[in-house]
């Protein structure tokens, strides 16, 4: 599968600017950061669906993973705040896998040049020890994300960005940027959807 044009990288370009064709520029600005409540669901579809390559090979896409609480990460490993969040996700994904949450990573880094391929993304995915499946973004998806952001395509939209979905697929947050604490709203957010499920107990 083919990666997608230099345009991706505008996701963490300020709006109307649009990045340079040869991958990340030499000094990138920082994601825009979000503020808690700031979730861009009212506009979203309902839905954000996907199918990418997988960093190991195959495919990776949101109906392999029908009936689990998902938490998707857009992310690239030349992003700042992506450094802090990735951590957070990693430890949420340990606690909740056996109450079927999973979390997803898609990548936004262009291949390395002369048939490097993605090599310094295996190379953060091993400094991170990150466990959860890593996929490739390509065009389609971004576009499903930009216009699940209610962003501009021609300035995409703040990385990481973090979409949190229900077992049957439905939309529940979206959180683009990173701020402070995001991670406490996140699971609060898995712990609620895990709570609706729960039976209420029988009075005695």
């Amino acid at each position: 599968m083919r990666r997608p044009p230099a345009v991706l990288i505008a996701v963490c370009w300020a709006l109307g600017n649009i990045a340079p064709a040869a991958g990340p520029p030499p000094s990138t600005p920082p994601a825009r950061p979000a503020q808690p409540g700031a979730e861009s669901v009212a506009t979203a579809p309902p839905t954000f669906a996907f199918k990418v390559e997988g960093l190991d090979g195959g495919s990776l896409s949101n109906t392999d993973f029908r009936g689990k609480i998902l938490v998707v990460d857009v992310w690239a490993t030349w992003c700042g705040p992506c450094r802090m969040v990735i951590p957070h996700l990693s430890k949420l994904r340990e606690k909740y896998r056996a109450r079927g949450v999973e979390v997803v990573g898609l990548s936004v880094d262009e291949p390395v040049p002369d048939g490097g391929g993605y090599l310094q993304v295996k190379s953060f995915v091993a400094e991170y020890a990150i466990k959860y499946p890593i996929g490739l973004m390509n065009k389609t998806v971004y576009r499903e994300l930009v216009a699940l952001m209610g962003a501009d395509p021609r300035a995409g939209f703040s990385i990481p960005t973090t979409v949190v979905m229900a077992r049957d697929g439905r939309l529940l947050k979206i959180y683009p940027g990173y701020f402070r604490g995001q991670e406490r709203e996140i699971e609060r957010v898995i712990e609620q959807t895990l709570g609706a499920e729960t039976p209420p107990k029988p009075k005695p």
